[in-house]
């Protein structure tokens, strides 16, 4: 168990319908959502004719996705710590674009995907975040490994004074980076957006 952070691609079409509609975020996030779930999360009060008429009137909002969306990562438990590592700060202190795993980003409603809403973020800000990933290499991030200051601050999942000589814990963190730096520029050059969760 634990706290994992998960990305998914999606177009700045698809991020507008989850923002008129929340509860379409659980198409992206969930692709088994049935449409019979889907269609009960979608249906509105009726309208007077089809109150008279015995039907029920249904929101048209639908999450159809395009090319490259859907595309999903997960860093596990290492977004924490790769925080701290791209940008020397904890929590939500960093509102740069190296900051975006601890702070901003736009919520889908209040529907809960795993221990809170989903966060948005559009492609040009997606653009920024990938340019930014690209100007950082693994030697940065080992500069900033520092394991004092990791567990005096209480960074997720302080599992930061494993064996050394192992290098497991900053082995974890650079593989995830890998992962999230490649993400981030095929998401970017697609011209797509993003969400993200901890679940």
């Amino acid at each position: 168990m634990g706290m994992c952070f998960v990305l998914h691609s999606v177009s700045d079409q698809n991020i507008d319908r989850i923002l008129a509609h929340p509860p379409l975020i659980r198409r992206l996030v969930d692709r088994d959502v049935s449409a019979t779930q889907d269609r009960i999360h979608r249906e509105t009060a009726p309208g007077l004719f089809a109150r008279l008429f015995g039907r029920r009137r249904q929101d048209t909002a639908d999450l159809v996705l395009g090319d490259g969306e859907g595309e999903v990562i997960d860093l596990d438990k290492s977004w924490d710590g790769l925080n701290f590592l791209l940008t020397a700060s904890d929590g939500g202190s960093d509102t740069s674009p190296l900051g975006f795993l601890g702070s901003g980003g736009t919520p889908a409603g209040d529907i809960e995907v795993g221990y809170c809403p989903a966060l948005l973020r559009r492609s040009g800000e997606v653009r920024e975040i990938a340019a930014a990933l690209a100007r950082v290499d693994e030697s940065t991030l080992r500069d900033h490994y520092d394991v004092e200051t990791m567990l005096a601050r209480d960074i997720y999942p302080t599992i930061w004074d494993d064996d050394p000589s192992e290098d497991g814990a900053l082995a974890y963190c650079l593989h995830h980076f890998a992962t999230l730096k490649s993400f981030a520029q095929r998401t970017a050059d697609q011209g797509l957006g993003f969400a993200h969760y901890i679940c």
